[in-house]
């Protein structure tokens, strides 16, 4: 990276801080900046009358609220592993874990996606495993209703939650989500579509979540971009709030404020070419977490960086405080995958502001799960659980 990337990257992060409140005002401003930094050509002076014109210094993220900043940060514990766990062992020997969640008991449940993956990687099927809270297997879902009508059958299972009676929930890749009960038996599926949808357009149930104070359930279409709540005792949908872009992965505190991470992939040839483009480019063709409510209203938005580096988000879990943990991993542009074994935990306030890593030495963090001093991570061939230090 040259002298002047690096620059740009601290300005970046200037920036996105001062201006992350209102994500519209942020966007302006990085298009109306970029057309003149290109022409500075790494020039000091001419940076620093730049970013005054914002009514900032190069020193301004440093001196800012620097001690209510620690305090937040001693106030957010740090997680340490406690708990590993492998399909038979703490081997890597899950093929695709996306989703996980915490059932009341402490159980811990996995979704691997393509389980059962042959050697020359033709894609297995979704299996749903749930272990005890000391990592040994309990069972596996009862996958089909019986041999004649497999109608519990999982399709392309991602997503996983657990309403606030036990009972689990999948979000299959398709219209309906499969409900399981405590002890993994099949009991239903509900439709995320209302009755004026036609039945034929395309559509994904991705993410599913539960707002622990209402009960409702929330699930994230992928393709549909939106995400549909529905009434906690007989799943019927509620509303529709729409996100603009594909959810991966859905959470909801006692607010009622849904975050929802997801997926973008707009041309990036519609910002300049400059190191803004790679950072809007990464906005749109990696992934961002935006924080909506109810109504659909976006509050905030998280664009996440490591260190100097583009990181793309992947799990979303509210914690009781609304504090929300998100799981990142260093990106490549070329490819927009994560770069593997970068994985880290960040922890954000609730109004959208970065506090601290919490963990890190991740592989692959996707989905997560919180339970009382617990959180659990799908780590793409593992599960990890983590306990405060």
């Amino acid at each position: 990276m040259d002298s002047l990337d690096f620059k740009l990257y601290e300005v970046n992060g200037i920036l996105h801080r001062k201006l992350e409140a209102n994500p519209k005002i942020f966007e302006t401003a990085v298009r109306d900046f970029c057309d003149g930094v290109v022409k500075m050509n790494g020039n000091d002076d001419q940076l620093a009358a730049a970013l005054s014109g914002f009514g900032m210094d190069q020193k301004d993220s440093a001196k800012d609220d620097k001690e209510e900043k620690e305090k937040a940060k001693q106030a957010v514990p740090t997680w340490q592993q406690s708990l590993k766990i492998g399909k038979r062992s703490e081997d890597d020997d899950f093929h695709s874990v996306t989703g996980i969640a915490v059932h009341p008991s402490g159980d811990i449940a996995l979704i691997d996606k393509n389980d059962n993956m042959d050697a020359d990687w033709n894609r297995g099927s979704p299996r749903v495993y749930v272990f005890n809270p000391d990592g040994t297997q309990k069972f596996v879902l009862n996958s089909t209703d019986s041999k004649e009508s497999p109608v519990g059958k999982l399709v392309n299972g991602q997503g996983i939650a657990v309403t606030n009676d036990g009972k689990y929930l999948v979000a299959d890749g398709t219209t309906d989500v499969k409900v399981f009960d405590a002890a993994g038996t099949y009991l239903e599926s509900f439709s995320t579509l209302s009755e004026d949808v036609h039945k034929g357009i395309k559509k994904s149930s991705r993410c599913v979540t539960v707002n622990r104070n209402s009960g409702e359930v929330l699930v994230g279409d992928f393709h549909r971009e939106l995400v549909t709540v529905h009434n906690g005792d007989d799943f019927k949908l509620v509303k529709e709030i729409h996100v603009g872009l594909q959810p991966v992965h859905v959470a909801v505190n006692k607010k009622n404020q849904v975050a929802v991470c997801m997926m973008m992939h707009e041309p990036a040839e519609v910002v300049a070419v400059n190191f803004f483009y790679r950072v809007l480019s990464h906005k749109r063709a990696g992934g961002k977490v935006v924080a909506f409510d109810y109504s659909g209203d976006e509050l905030f938005t998280i664009v996440p960086i490591m260190g100097d580096e583009l990181a793309k988000p992947y799990g979303v879990v509210y914690d009781s405080d609304c504090g929300l943990y998100v799981a990142v991993t260093k990106f490549d542009i070329s490819s927009r995958l994560a770069k593997p074994n970068t994985g880290h935990i960040h922890y954000y306030n609730s109004s959208g502001e970065f506090v601290k890593c919490v963990a890190k030495g991740l592989y692959w963090p996707l989905g997560m799960g919180i339970g009382k001093d617990l959180l659990a991570v799908a780590d793409k061939q593992s599960a990890r659980v983590f306990k405060p230090e």
